[in-house]
């Protein structure tokens, strides 16, 4: 619920749909990792940009995502 108030607070359609993607891929992150996404530490964080650049991602992707998960 909170993740559809808060992608409804971005005011572009491709905003939305960006971030959307974003947020999915760091929630599917942790559930395949078990962690609590309420309790991610700084190296869970680092763990995941660390995954997203060995999987190729560019470094503007690779920010999109972290600022997406830090929003």
């Amino acid at each position: 619920v909170w993740r559809d108030r808060w992608l409804a607070s971005k005011t572009s359609a491709r905003t939305r749909e960006t971030y959307g993607a974003a947020i999915a891929r760091w929630f599917a992150h942790c559930d395949a990792l078990g962690l609590d996404l309420w309790a991610v530490e700084p190296h869970d964080v680092d763990d995941y940009r660390n995954r997203l650049v060995a999987a190729g991602a560019q470094p503007a992707t690779v920010a999109r995502h972290l600022s997406t998960v830090s929003s």
